[in-house]
């Protein structure tokens, strides 16, 4: 038998590229020389992976990933790992974490977060008078995992019908409790969870990795599918966070830094580090802060900084950036406003600005300034310039002494890269665990609102669906998405877990991405996970690309 099965892993490795995914599952083979178990009855599998006859013939490097045991519930889960070479030097893996009790899922009443004793005191004294079982369950401070709070949980029930009818929760619901599932919570261990991976070998890709922009702007969203097939991509994640509705700015709007093909198309938030790409895969990819200034050059040699590039005057998402301090740090999913802006705008904008009011200036090439309307920046052919406020008035100062200013984005000393994606919280440097969630956007305040502490729970540390980046050390790219927020598919991860998921699959700097509805990994022409929107896959602000060889 084992001579039997080591001849069919040989047909696998030699043959694979002109046999089908599906006729290498009936021959028995892990496409990988992996083992490869029939999906769980109670995880649907997905019905393709994807029309790869775009990819190009398979050479003989190797995955550096195995069968590893993903740090995902408990150690006695099932795990089926599956990989699929996709080109020479990328590889998809899918893995399932399972169990076969099929255990149905549970709802739960539970407290905000409480990070007082006198909260706790009160929290509790409801759920006495509840008379039901309580349970408390310590959470982790974002930016100190030593540092806890507690969350209340009262009762279990079957179906949430259930939970809504008990009578008892009246006093719960007065109390500020709320309805959970079990399973959205790291004390349920039983999953299942569904993870795709993509790793891509730079020592023997011979394509590039790219970031690609929906429509090719900054303004407006497109599935990662829709971006792929025009970029004739041979895999595609989601990356940046992005506005996703227009009382916070631009749909579309990069919440973050964003360099494109070399410029520079949203400005940083401060704290945060990035995805950064060189223009090709033997560049390498590398995951550090990069704050590239947005200055205004004038001809007497002084210098005017813009708060940004590319966005609503006014209107910053996520709050913080690196010429406007209206807050002491930056606050994830939250819109701050400034009365006094100067905004830059070049072609990848692909959006007119509301400039009543403002002071608006065109500057062409070579840095002449004109007063008036002229469309020439969208089309690459210089900027736009909307001062708001205070300014504006700083800006008409400089008009009366200057008719030519140069725009230069960039951080001093450093060459702009190619390609830049902004993401957080931080996960793993320099192979070990980092926490500095606090300092990214996710402080969890004393001040705080119970229902601002209760959002910064439920986006740390409620399982979510998830993408994020890795490097390993020999500096392989691997492009993670966990699924969740569908019990019977997958449930998810907090942040915590998926630190330690990027550390066991050889990550030694790992970033957080864009997750929830917008985590959509491609390969080919199929979506291969399953995103949580019941519409489908969400329409995003711009998608990781894994790029054919040009020849």
């Amino acid at each position: 038998m084992a001579v039997f099965k080591r001849f069919l892993r040989i047909i696998c490795t030699r043959f694979s590229p002109w046999l089908t995914a599906s006729a290498l599952c009936l021959a028995g083979c892990a496409t990988a020389g992996m083992e490869n178990r029939s999906s769980p009855a109670n995880v649907a599998p997905h019905d393709a992976v994807g029309n790869l006859e775009k990819t190009v013939p398979v050479a003989e490097n190797r995955s550096s990933l195995a069968n590893v045991a993903l740090p995902l519930g408990n150690s006695a889960l099932e795990q089926d790992w599956h990989t699929q070479q996709v080109t020479a030097g990328v590889w998809h893996h899918e893995i399932v974490r399972y169990t076969t009790d099929s255990p149905t899922p549970e709802w739960s009443w539970r407290s905000q977060p409480l990070r007082t004793g006198l909260a706790l005191s009160e929290s509790l004294t409801c759920a006495d008078a509840a008379a039901m079982a309580v349970v408390r369950d310590p959470y982790p401070y974002p930016g100190n995992d030593e540092q806890t709070y507690d969350i209340v949980r009262v009762g279990a029930y079957q179906t949430r019908a259930a939970a809504l009818d008990d009578p008892e929760a009246a006093f719960l619901r007065d109390c500020g409790y709320r309805l959970q599932r079990l399973n959205d919570t790291s004390t349920f261990d039983s999953g299942p969870w569904r993870i795709n991976i993509l790793e891509v070998d730079p020592a023997g890709f011979q394509g590039r990795m790219a970031l690609g922009l929906a429509g090719g702007k900054i303004a407006g969203l497109e599935p990662v599918t829709k971006i792929a097939a025009r970029e004739n991509a041979l895999a595609a994640v989601n990356a940046s966070f992005f506005v996703l509705s227009e009382k916070d700015g631009i749909l579309g709007d990069i919440a973050g830094l964003g360099v494109y093909n070399g410029q520079l198309v949203s400005e940083g938030v401060i704290g945060r580090n990035a995805l950064i790409l060189g223009s090709g895969p033997r560049n390498g990819a590398r995951i550090r802060p990069y704050d590239p200034g947005i200055n205004l050059i004038w001809p007497d040699g002084s210098i005017t900084f813009a708060d940004g590039i590319n966005r609503r005057p006014d209107y910053t998402r996520n709050c913080d950036n690196a010429d406007n301090a209206s807050t002491s740090v930056s606050v994830h999913d939250a819109t701050c406003t400034d009365e006094g802006e100067i905004i830059v705008f070049n072609g990848y904008s692909g959006f007119e600005p509301d400039a009543a009011g403002a002071l608006t200036l065109s500057v062409s090439k070579g840095g002449r300034i004109t007063t008036g309307e002229s469309d020439a920046w969208s089309m690459g052919d210089g900027y736009l310039l909307v001062a708001t406020g205070d300014r504006a008035v700083e800006v008409s100062g400089k008009l009366q002494d200057h008719d030519t200013v140069q725009i230069r984005t960039g951080s001093e000393g450093e060459e702009m890269p190619t390609y830049a994606v902004n993401g957080g919280p931080m996960l793993l440097s320099g192979g070990a665990k980092v926490n500095t969630a606090d300092r990214e956007g996710w402080l969890l305040g004393a001040d705080m609102s119970s229902g601002q502490a209760d959002a910064v729970h439920r986006w740390f540390n409620v399982r979510n669906p998830r993408t994020a980046a890795g490097i390993t050390g020999d500096g392989r790219l691997l492009l993670v998405t966990v699924d969740g927020r569908q019990p019977s598919h997958s449930v998810g991860a907090t942040i915590r877990e998926l630190r330690s998921l990027m550390q066991s699959i050889g990550a030694t700097d790992a970033i957080n991405l864009d997750g929830g509805g917008s985590t959509t990994m491609v390969v080919g022409e199929a979506v291969v996970n399953r995103p949580s929107d019941p519409t489908g896959p969400r329409p995003v602000a711009d998608a990781l690309l894994v790029l054919p060889p040009t020849h």
